[in-house]
């Protein structure tokens, strides 16, 4: 073999060897790009199943938030929120296939009361078990929502008649008026409700909720257990009371103020025993109001405590006057709300009246409705407590209408009933009247109460009460209510010149 031929194998197995050794770091490489590759295909993977995880899981989310949105947590009923986007659907709808439908507003009624003495896990079972009794109620279609605390509404679409509603309504009352068992304890709970109807009351989502509020406000005012319908006399003193809660803000309003005076007679002993205090606003738009037909709105607003005082300062400092000018009422009577007495500076403030006027604390009686006491709370007994400590005397007016725990009446320490002119107004021909007074001088009698009787506006009246034993009368047979500056010595003779037919 030729040295050429040895060259060139030499170089051809170099040149092999080369190629093996290069293709094999190749292959080496191509193993690792494609591990590699791998690596990040299964990162990839990895990272849209990690992203598809969390989108479900945000999605999850989103659901059990709209879940506790649509969903009351105390009641499990539908919220405010799903209410309003179902009523907007059904005014849509019924407009289309000219359809009928209700909406019910429901009260709890005294419900925070109940709240206060069984606690709020308790209330939270009450709330419950009303929901339940709506549900058990209602039909499939028909939607109840929590609106807001103790206020439920009940959307009852496709209705073939209004009356619908009404056998509704009385259904739910009567479900409510079962006694609800809590913790082992029977509990008793009323229910009010308004009702307003698409379209005759109103085409709109907004207003129809608004008047079925309007007719609940009506409703609760006529008593427990009642459904009212919305008419539109409603919205008139929906905006009348709006105007006198805006006014009694204004300053200065108390000088549109003014009080009346009505002389309680002792006719045994034919003398005035005290004058009643009325309070009178002339407001500007509205004509003379009485104290009842703003004292709602004062209270809410809270310038009743403003006006309390008012009213005590004027009725002190004319009493001061009228000793001045010699005459001998024993007593004035002022009337005060359920709201002054659970302001615990009431009786410190009324204190510091009476001493600024020298007034003796015997002469002044507060006067506080059979109804306010009903839903008496601690501090109004404690205030009542400390006014009986003091000194002053106090009333419970309007008594005989029947609200009233009797066996509480003590716990008030009060010093006098006065019968409501309600009951005095048919005295003379109703004997259930007759045993009312019978009863209320008996109760009287017992627990040592001076017993007074108001609204005496004719001789028969005054000559059953006196048969019947009640000898201090109020009314307009004696004398009207009028201004202090109008009482003088003549009127009081001819108010005592009163004779019996």
């Amino acid at each position: 073999m030729s040295e050429s031929s040895i060259v060139i194998l030499i170089t051809s197995a170099c040149l092999n060897l080369i190629f093996f050794v290069a293709l094999f770091f190749l292959t080496k490489d191509l193993f690792s790009i494609k591990s590699q590759l791998s690596d990040v295909k299964d990162k990839l993977i990895s990272k849209e199943k990690t992203e598809k995880d969390q989108e479900g899981r945000v999605t999850a989310l989103k659901n059990q938030v709209e879940a506790i949105k649509s969903t009351d947590s105390v009641t499990g009923l539908a919220t405010k929120q799903v209410l309003l986007e179902r009523i907007k659907f059904m005014v849509t709808e019924s407009k289309r296939y000219d359809l009928i439908f209700a909406v019910l507003f429901m009260n709890l009624n005294e419900f925070k009361v109940l709240q206060n003495a069984i606690g709020d896990e308790a209330a939270d079972g009450v709330l419950k078990k009303t929901a339940e009794r709506l549900k058990d109620v209602l039909r499939n279609l028909d939607l109840v929502a929590r609106f807001q605390e103790d206020d439920f509404v009940i959307l009852l679409p496709q209705l073939a008649k209004a009356e619908t509603a009404a056998y509704v309504a009385k259904r739910i009352i009567n479900a409510m008026e079962k006694p609800f068992l809590i913790n082992d304890q029977e509990v008793f709970v009323a229910a009010s409700l308004g009702v307003s109807l698409y379209p005759i009351d109103a085409d709109n989502d907004s207003l129809l909720l608004k008047n079925a509020e309007l007719a609940l406000h009506q409703a609760k005012a006529s008593g427990c257990s009642i459904y009212q319908f919305y008419k539109k006399e409603m919205q008139i003193k929906s905006d009348r009371n709006l105007l006198i809660r805006s006014d009694l803000q204004k300053p200065r309003v108390e000088n549109q103020f003014v009080l009346y005076y009505q002389p309680i007679i002792n006719i045994n002993e034919k003398r005035i025993d005290g004058m009643q205090v009325l309070l009178y606003w002339k407001h500007e738009t509205l004509g003379l109001l009485s104290f009842n037909d703003f004292l709602q709105q004062a209270e809410e607003t809270g310038a009743i405590d403003s006006i309390g005082k008012w009213v005590l300062r004027n009725a002190c400092q004319q009493l001061y006057q009228w000793r001045l000018d010699g005459f001998k009422f024993l007593s004035v009577s002022i009337p005060i709300s359920i709201r002054q007495l659970e302001n615990p500076h009431f009786v410190y403030n009324s204190s510091q009246i009476l001493k600024e006027f020298h007034v003796e604390l015997s002469s002044i009686i507060f006067e506080v409705s059979e109804k306010g006491l009903k839903i008496n709370s601690d501090l109004s007994e404690k205030s009542l407590l400390m006014l009986n400590e003091m000194g002053v005397q106090t009333c419970v007016s309007d008594f005989g209408t029947g609200n009233m725990v009797l066996w509480k009446l003590k716990d008030f320490h009060v010093e006098s009933l006065k019968i409501a002119s309600d009951v005095v107004r048919n005295i003379a021909i109703s004997k259930d009247m007759v045993y009312v007074v019978q009863m209320i001088n008996s109760l009287a009698a017992t627990l040592g109460l001076r017993l007074f009787a108001s609204g005496v506006n004719y001789k028969k009246q005054a000559e059953k009460l006196s048969e019947l034993g009640c000898n201090l009368m109020q009314g307009d047979l004696f004398n009207p209510p009028i201004e202090a500056k109008y009482f003088t010595k003549e009127l009081e003779k001819d108010i005592l010149n009163f004779q019996f037919s």
